[in-house]
């Protein structure tokens, strides 16, 4: 699908481009709600999950600027979130996104607070839709719950229908998109993608599942250890003797097969 704008930018434009939209922000109350903060935060944790287990190729970025060539100047929108599919970062990326034909958002995903004075999200729907093309959308209100995807059909966008699971599907990510408990979640291959406190609680979980297990196989070496050296000692083996405070169970058990013989 190619990119609406073809225009070739310069880097001084960008630059400029860049600070002009800084400077503005600085003079602008930018803070946000705590349930765009919050989902924010989930969407981050479970797409570096994605990248970091199973795509290597996806990048995930968090309210970054985009910049983007346009006919007469250049273009600026900032998503909530969005990523880059086999499209290496730029190595000097700092505050800025540049968008080019052949470098631009896979997946944009915005928050909708009606109460915001941040952004317009219809304003910033009809970029992502005629200006940037990004192949999807997603739209969620964190206070009604409303959830939308859209995918672009190279003119327009078309909302996407749920699956029989309730979710919205990427196909080219092996990912379904859906509501969990009143927030945004994600699951590859139908398997969901933690977020940080579901995490730290499988590894605790885990943790001390390990711990135990472990326990009770020194407990059951122990228990081998003494029938071993009672053996070895009637049988008069003392290398046997010598050797088994520091043997393995399966050498413990070996040594007991060989003494019961």
């Amino acid at each position: 699908m190619p990119a609406v704008a073809q225009r070739v930018v310069s880097a001084e434009e960008f630059d400029r481009a860049e600070a002009e939209y800084l400077e503005w922000e600085r003079q602008h109350d930018m803070s946000e709600s705590e349930w765009c903060f919050i989902q924010r935060a989930i969407t981050v944790h479970a797409l570096s999950l994605l990248k970091l287990w199973h795509f290597p190729s996806v990048f995930v970025y968090n309210e970054m600027l985009l910049l983007y060539p346009m006919d007469e100047g250049t273009g600026r929108v900032v998503p909530d979130n969005f990523i880059t599919f086999n499209i290496q970062p730029p190595e000097d990326l700092n505050n800025s996104y540049r968008v080019t034909p052949t470098k631009r958002p896979f997946w944009v995903l915005e928050y909708v607070s009606e109460s915001s004075e941040r952004k317009d999200y219809k304003e910033s729907f009809s970029k992502y839709e005629e200006q940037l093309q990004v192949p999807y959308c997603t739209l969620f209100n964190p206070v009604s719950k409303a959830l939308e995807m859209h995918r672009h059909n190279g003119v327009t966008y078309d909302e996407l229908a749920k699956n029989n699971r309730g979710r919205y599907g990427l196909p080219e990510l092996d990912l379904e998109v859906g509501l969990l408990e009143g927030w945004v979640r994600f699951w590859h291959r139908g398997e969901l993608l933690p977020t940080t406190e579901e995490l730290g609680t499988e590894v605790r979980e885990r943790t001390v599942a390990q711990t135990e297990n472990n326990r009770q196989l020194e407990a059951i070496r122990q228990r081998e250890l003494n029938r071993v050296v009672k053996l070895a000692t009637a049988a008069r083996r003392m290398d046997i003797v010598t050797q088994a405070p520091d043997a393995s169970l399966e050498q413990l058990q070996n040594w007991m097969d060989d003494l019961l013989e």
